[in-house]
């Protein structure tokens, strides 16, 4: 056995794909974060959530993230709950 030679192990880093890293979604995400904790914030209702991402669309037509922007009142009621109210506990 002393002259079998070890196998090059591969290193984790290998199997990661860093071309998926795309940066416009993690600042669409931060957006919508934004956006949705505004909405908390202010006791606004939901529905509002529905005409309001297509008007930011329609205002910042060279912006990426507004044109990215997919919250409507759903999501909106779910970041809230999940992620917003899970945290300010």
């Amino acid at each position: 056995m002393s002259n079998v030679k070890p196998k090059s192990q591969n290193s984790l880093q290998m199997f990661i794909d860093k071309s998926r890293v795309d940066p416009l979604s993690d600042k669409v995400k931060d957006a919508e974060l934004l956006l949705s904790s505004y909405v908390a914030a202010h006791d606004m209702p939901f529905a509002g959530m529905d005409h309001l991402t297509p008007v930011l669309a329609r205002c910042f037509p060279d912006s990426k993230i507004a044109q990215a922007l997919s919250l409507k009142r759903t999501k909106t009621k779910c970041v809230i709950k999940n992620v917003i109210g899970v945290h300010e506990k």
